[in-house]
């Protein structure tokens, strides 16, 4: 299990990212020399005004939080850190109070609500990498292809099990230790693996693809009373558009990565299991999970708790996926994906929390409220337009797709009008949640970033190209289908 270094020559947009001390200082003054100049420039009293202020400390809170970040610090003290920040400079409520309801209560809600299911999907993985499942997977996936075209594989594995309802920190638990087979065989480096799982399970399977079991598309049905299939044209474009565009990206980077150091001889060992064998245990999950939802929702209605019947009976298939495991491993592996994959899950499990609880204070001050209803009103004549430009700023505040397209459509859906067809507006909202949710701050890629054992610096340009360029030219691809169209 060791991470391949990123060679130091490494060019292009992950390279040029790659800010050194001083470069870093300057990002974290910019700002500050922004708000001095709208103080300079502010008229008499302006500066009293509770969201001019907000404002201010909020940009520079989260230019400090990302600088933080990019430079390697742990989001375990640079989030409530800066929430703290945050808190004392609220004048609208002290600051005891604003930082447990806004950063602490969020977070351990996050730890409460998601403990389970970061833990098993973490034993479930160890469990596939343990058992030699992992490794005869990446033979079987990655024989005959071209070295470039690994990130595909792992994409499409990615989008497969996102598409068979899969979660995304599941998936991510799940795949990596598939992917960094895969990699470790092509000797691609090992900072090009986020993105390829990014780019299948967080995009278009996500908000694009008609009928995808994604929260997403779940949230908005139940607040639009629309289906899964809302607006099912442009959400194929978007879908497409997504999909050429983050496939080329990978393979581009990858066809000009340089080789990657060779791995050790016990890691590149093959296990020697047959592919269909290897395949047993995610095909086990993924048909488990099928099976039961069914049958919660069905038969045990109203008596699976907040979670919902979809979350247990996740938890469940993963117990049957790492039950085929241990059987094709043995005992000695259902041991070690226990205890390894238990402790190997608290550090991404607390750190997504603590930048979950960050972006839940961002969206907590009086800033985030007189954005939203400055963009509403600059886009008055435009509602769809409206719309995606509120959904696309919550998910960025609060860094998570899900949660920020539910506290848009908590607030009123700011930006939509009764004149809208519900199915547009599911596709459309469900479509700009996607865009900027994975913002460095964003709880998805603090996870997903730990999961894979890598950092800001080594992962992120390729993660933003593929799930923020991506999906924004995604939408706007939906925006023009729907021009010809009409």
């Amino acid at each position: 299990m060791v991470r391949l270094p990123e060679p130091k020559s490494a060019r292009g947009l992950s390279g040029m990212l790659r800010l050194p001390s001083w470069r870093t200082g300057l990002v974290l003054l910019l700002p500050l020399a922004i708000a001095l100049l709208a103080v300079g420039r502010a008229p008499p009293g302006a500066l009293r005004e509770p969201a001019l202020q907000s404002g201010i400390f909020a940009s520079l809170a989260l230019a400090a939080f990302i600088c933080l970040l990019w430079r390697g610090a742990s989001v375990l003290w640079a989030a409530p850190a800066l929430a703290g920040f945050l808190a004392l400079v609220n004048g609208a409520t002290p600051p005891v109070p604003f930082f447990e309801t806004s950063f602490a209560v969020p977070a351990a809600a996050f730890v409460a609500k998601f403990l389970p299911i970061f833990v098993m999907s973490a034993v479930f993985g160890h469990a596939l990498a343990e058992s030699g499942c992992a490794g005869s997977l990446a033979g079987g996936l990655a024989r005959g292809v071209p070295r470039c075209c690994a990130p595909l594989v792992v994409a499409g594995v990615c989008g497969l099990l996102a598409m068979g309802g899969v979660g995304v920190f599941v998936i991510a638990f799940s795949v990596f230790p598939v992917a960094r087979a895969i990699y470790q065989r092509e000797r691609l480096p090992a900072g090009l693996a986020p993105a390829a799982i990014a780019l299948g399970a967080f995009t278009m399977t996500m908000t694009a693809i008609p009928g995808a079991p994604s929260l997403n598309n779940i949230i908005a049905s139940a607040h639009l009373g629309t289906t899964a299939f809302a607006a099912p044209v442009p959400g194929l474009a978007a879908a497409l558009v997504m999909a050429v565009f983050g496939g080329w990206w990978l393979v581009r980077r990858a066809a000009r990565a340089p080789m990657a150091p060779e791995p050790r001889a016990e890691e590149a060992a093959a296990p020697g299991l047959p592919f269909a064998l290897a395949l047993a245990p995610l095909l086990v999950a993924l048909a488990a999970g099928w099976v039961l939802s069914w049958l919660f929702a069905a038969r045990v209605p109203g008596q699976m708790g907040q979670m919902g019947p979809t979350y247990w009976a996740v938890m469940l298939a993963l117990g049957c996926g790492l039950a085929a495991a241990a059987a094709i491993g043995g005992a000695h592996c259902l041991r070690l994906s226990l205890d390894r994959g238990a402790a190997a899950a608290v550090g991404p499990l607390l750190g997504t929390a603590a930048g979950f609880g960050f972006g839940a204070t961002l969206a907590a001050t009086p800033a985030a409220t007189g954005l939203s209803g400055a963009i509403v009103s600059g886009l008055s004549g435009a509602a769809l337009a409206s719309s995606a430009a509120t959904t696309a700023l919550y998910t960025g505040i609060v860094g998570s797709s899900s949660g920020g397209l539910a506290l848009w459509f908590q607030a009123g859906a700011p930006g939509a009008t009764d004149a809208l067809p519900p199915d547009l507006l599911h596709r459309i909202a469900v479509l700009a949640s996607g865009c900027i949710d994975t913002a460095p701050h964003g709880a998805a890629v603090i996870a997903l970033l730990a999961i894979c054992q890598s950092s800001h610096a080594r992962a992120y340009a390729d993660i933003f190209v593929v799930t923020v360029a991506g999906p924004v030219l995604g939408l706007l691809a939906a925006f023009a289908t729907l021009a010809v169209m009409a």
